[in-house]
């Protein structure tokens, strides 16, 4: 205990201008110092749930992430089955450029190299859709106009049009050439299945 009798002193802790610590002659008032501790615990409280609820914002953001991720794939993969599913029921159009690629994503392809002038491509072009509905997701039936894609025709040798090319795991199978009805042609597509 002081012995001289000093002036009090107040120290201001808080923003309300309340004096949260006293001191009176060489004592501490206990109530100064429970609110002392009161905002001291608040603030280091309110520090802590920042921190966690920054923490609990940041987990959220990244689960949120994985979940946008996960479903933009299993959208797109969709979109991609269901582009293949209506591409396959139908002979698909075959360019230079994507030539390479068809045969590359599909096991068993049959690709008919057809000219717009050609009587005889013209006939067996419904027997070609018939099969590419009937054989859809088992072959894959592709028109290539030899007019506009010039490259393929060359490489492959193509002197007589129509010309069916299949190909099977990449590599040609066989050379189908001039018109038929369909009971000779589809035999010899469907052996390589």
């Amino acid at each position: 205990m002081l012995t001289r009798r000093t002036k009090p002193s107040r120290l201001n802790l808080g923003k309300s201008g309340e004096s949260s610590l006293c001191w009176k002659a060489g004592e501490f008032s206990v109530p100064s110092l429970d609110a002392l501790f009161s905002e001291v615990w608040k603030h280091i409280n309110k520090r802590d749930a920042n921190a966690k609820g920054l923490e609990v914002n940041l987990m959220e953001d990244e689960e949120l992430e994985k979940i946008k991720q996960r479903k933009l794939r299993q959208l797109m993969k969709k979109a991609v089955e269901t582009e293949k599913k209506s591409a396959a029921n139908k002979p698909i159009k075959v360019t230079d450029a994507t030539f390479k690629e068809t045969i590359l994503n599909h096991s068993l392809v049959v690709v008919d190299c057809w000219a717009p002038w050609c009587a005889p491509c013209h006939m067996v072009a419904p027997i070609i859709e018939e099969m590419a509905r009937d054989y859809a997701g088992r072959v894959l039936f592709g028109k290539l106009n030899v007019d506009e894609n010039r490259e393929v025709a060359m490489q492959y040798q193509i002197m007589g049009i129509p010309t069916l090319l299949v190909f099977k795991n990449e590599k040609l199978v066989d050379r189908i050439v001039g018109a038929m009805p369909r009971q000779m042609l589809e035999p010899k597509i469907t052996r390589y299945l």
